[in-house]
């Protein structure tokens, strides 16, 4: 219906048009930027499985959903830090061999940082948005029972773009405690 479109167009732009114009003005100018925003989204992607696979793995996990957020939040704490580590690797390898110093993979700069964020961030969003927005295609729209005026997709995207936010700050201060190898702030970002 035209409603419904009109209703996912508006919360799609809510949940991911801070990511899309960011990669637009600071990420797609550079390639390197956009295989880092990349590989980011990758990585957490990745930590989503493995944990999938130990919810899957550990049922007694099931009985105790603070554990599973736990160990969700371990997990992709865990990616990022693999993810920080393959690109610092990344950048002294192809920093050695390259005649051209231009070509950066550091995760030490702030524009990597700003495109790990984003990559990590936009995959969060689509992910856990994505098919509550996809839904809004459908006749009627649900509303949030103490929120009448905000109707529960707009509640989402409004989430979703936080989420967003939330990420790419988190990610820029652990990549801060990652390089001054400060282990207790990279824990207070888990935490």
């Amino acid at each position: 219906t035209r409603m419904g479109v009109t209703l996912f167009a508006g919360c799609s732009l809510i949940a991911v048009s801070p990511a899309v114009a960011m990669s637009v003005l600071f990420v797609a100018p550079k390639a390197n930027l956009v295989i880092l925003m990349t590989f980011s989204g990758f990585f957490l992607v990745l930590s989503l499985f493995a944990a999938s696979l130990t919810w899957l793995a550990l049922p007694a996990l099931h009985d105790w959903p603070v554990f599973a957020l736990v160990e969700g939040v371990l997990w992709q704490e865990a990616a990022r830090f693999a993810f920080y580590r393959t690109c610092a690797e990344a950048e002294r390898r192809t920093q050695a061999t390259s005649l051209d110093k231009m070509v950066s993979f550091s995760p030490h700069r702030l524009e990597g940082m700003v495109a790990s964020g984003l990559g990590a961030g936009t995959a969060s969003v689509l992910l856990m948005v994505g098919g509550t927005l996809e839904l809004s295609l459908l006749p009627g729209t649900l509303y949030v029972d103490t929120c009448r005026g905000m109707s529960f997709f707009e509640a989402a995207a409004w989430h979703g773009c936080l989420v967003l936010h939330n990420t790419l700050f988190l990610t820029v201060l652990a990549m801060h405690a990652y390089r001054a190898g400060d282990r207790a702030r990279a824990g207070a970002v888990a935490g």
